[in-house]
């Protein structure tokens, strides 16, 4: 046996794959000059071709990674689905977490947006007020704008970084959890999206509950959003979750059950 590497066997291999895939172009071109053979010319070669991708895929040079891109309302549910989804071991890449820990004080987006609110903004240990600065924006659209401007660019920085250690561990199936996944026309990000709807008055009992807020302060937070219906209007997918635990995972496993078999070379 020749002492040879794996990492040498994998290079040979993928070599020797590319070469069916080549092989096969070719062969498909040689054949078409043949007259009495044009009409099946392209069978030689898209056989090899086949062949050569078959074998980068089993040998880990081709990984079809299945990205979703999950979103919905304030308390709609979102945040169980995916919980449900890091239970299965499915890497779950938050935009809020990730958007917290873009505005903490040794990192760009804190000193921005320091300039741009100034200094009333801050709590006693130098740390963002969110609470405060949640107050400013919220019926101010231009200031809003403008904080968004300074926190999404870093936030989808570190969520790609993050994206990327998913793809090298060898993850198959990627959740990144966005709340303004439409809003912010970040869709391109995910192969497929993902809404989880709740109805109307559902939602509102819930967010009441939730945040011991008046029926006019939930009222007022939802209608802030866009509205869950144009949500799954725009979506691959709607998780219907006004029906408990177990039939939100039953959707939620026919779904990408679904996606799964789908996303196959």
């Amino acid at each position: 046996m020749l002492g040879l590497s794996p990492i040498y066997l994998s290079l040979a291999a993928a070599a020797m794959s590319s070469g069916f895939v080549y092989a096969g172009i070719k062969c498909s071109s040689y054949f078409s000059h043949w007259r009495w053979f044009e009409k099946i010319s392209f069978f030689p070669g898209v056989l090899l071709i086949i062949l050569g991708i078959w074998k980068l895929y089993s040998i880990g040079v081709i990984i079809m990674v299945l990205t979703i891109g999950l979103t919905g309302g304030i308390a709609s549910g979102k945040s169980t689905v995916a919980n449900m989804c890091k239970e299965m071991g499915i890497p779950v890449i938050d935009a809020d977490i990730e958007a917290r820990l873009a505005v903490e004080p040794s990192e760009p987006a804190y000193r921005k947006i320091v300039e741009a609110f100034g200094p009333g903004i801050l709590l006693p240990n130098g740390e963002l007020d969110r609470q405060a600065l949640g107050a400013l924006i919220f019926h101010d659209v231009a200031k809003r704008n403008l904080l968004n401007g300074i926190v999404h660019p870093e936030v989808r920085k570190r969520m790609a970084e993050k994206r990327e250690a998913a793809e090298k561990s060898g993850a198959e199936v990627i959740i990144l959890d966005i709340p303004l996944l439409f809003e912010s026309k970040l869709t391109h990000l995910a192969d497929r999206t993902l809404v989880v709807q709740v109805d109307w008055e559902t939602q509102l009992s819930r967010l009441m509950a939730r945040n011991s807020f008046s029926k006019e302060e939930a009222e007022a937070r939802i209608r802030s959003q866009m509205p869950l219906s144009e949500k799954a209007a725009l979506a691959d997918a709607v998780i219907d979750n006004n029906k408990g635990i177990e039939e939100t995972k039953r959707q939620l496993l026919e779904i990408l059950a679904r996606w799964r078999a789908e996303h196959v070379i």
